[in-house]
């Protein structure tokens, strides 16, 4: 669910088999700290235990085991760096999430990444705050995506009906075969993904990204298209390790 930053530093400490953590506020403030300067607005998303905690009113305490944050840097009117954080409790190995990215403002905002270098993980230690440390330096790295998504324009795709029966297809059996695999476990697209993908681009007239069969269009259109169906999806941990996937998947 989308939260305001407000509602998102209500988050209240968690206990995870015996194991306790701290507040949403005590993990994410340092981001925002670090932030509150450039970024002209914070994205926040979180997910919600499946059972509630009950106060003595007998209303929802806020607990989210499940955060994604974006900091929004604003290159211009139409581009921006995003400076993110995620991290999960209720997994097998709790993980947090250091990320920077490129989002086109006037293209439904969703996520552009071309290298996993600007992604950093590390563990969450019950009762213990997290290392700040590979988030400074991501802070100082060069992030301009502009090269890399201006040449996304140059890529001809010939949307005949042959070559989309066959991109199809491949692109179906990449998702099935490839993965990003970390400490933390494997991630992998679902061929269920790419499907809804296709749909956007090739079947839904009322669609954003929707291109008749037939004609040339370049792949800033097709990564647009994936790309927004991950960043509309509930998987908001892995979702920046699956739009980095998106660069195998297409081929590019």
């Amino acid at each position: 669910m989308t939260l305001t930053l407000d509602e998102l530093l209500k988050g209240k400490p968690t206990k995870i088999k015996n194991e306790n953590f701290f507040s949403t506020e005590q993990y994410i403030l340092p981001f925002i700290e670090r932030l509150n300067n450039i970024a002209s607005e914070f994205i926040c998303r979180a997910v919600e235990p499946v059972q509630l905690q009950l106060d003595e009113n007998g209303e929802a305490i806020p607990i989210y085991n499940k955060v994604l944050i974006e900091g929004i840097v604003p290159y211009d009117e139409k581009y921006a760096c995003v400076y993110g954080m995620t991290y999960a409790f209720d997994v097998k190995n709790p993980v947090c999430k250091f990320f920077t990215c490129f989002k086109d403002y006037l293209d439904s905002g969703h996520f552009f990444l071309d290298t996993d270098k600007y992604i950093s993980y590390q563990s969450i230690e019950p009762e213990t705050r997290i290392n700040y440390t590979p988030f400074d330096n991501l802070l100082k790295m060069d992030t301009s995506y502009q090269s890399w998504t201006d040449n996304l324009r140059t890529i001809d795709f010939n949307a005949s009906n042959d070559e989309v029966n066959y991109r199809l297809g491949q692109w179906i059996r990449f998702a099935i075969n490839f993965s990003k695999t970390t400490d933390f476990g494997e991630v992998k697209i679902s061929p269920n993904d790419v499907i809804a993908a296709y749909k956007l681009l090739f079947e839904n007239s009322k669609s954003d990204f929707f291109t008749s069969l037939g004609v040339h269009v370049d792949f800033y259109r097709i990564y647009s298209a994936f790309s927004k169906i991950l960043y509309d999806g509930k998987d908001i941990v892995n979702l920046i390790d699956k739009t980095y996937l998106l660069k195998s998947i297409l081929s590019l």
